[in-house]
């Protein structure tokens, strides 16, 4: 894609033994966020399991999800 910029910020969290849980807000918070990315930079998908289900089934579902809406967007 071209990104040569830096991040600004990082975070790392480790959840030894237990699952990872959302702190509260977090689905609010990623539809404000994603609809910000889809105004700011159409065709850019955020999607993964810090963004809609941190399992293997959540992370496939949001993949087909994104596959089928970029299809859409590049028609």
């Amino acid at each position: 894609m071209g990104i040569t910029v830096p991040s600004k910020e990082v975070e790392v969290t480790r959840l030894f033994h237990s699952m990872p849980q959302y702190p509260l807000g977090h689905l609010e918070r990623i539809k404000r966020i994603r609809q910000d990315v889809a105004q700011k930079l159409p065709g850019i998908l955020l999607t993964g399991a810090g963004y809609g289900g941190i399992g293997i089934p959540d992370c496939v579902r949001q993949g087909k999800e994104a596959a089928q809406e970029i299809t859409s967007y590049i028609g």
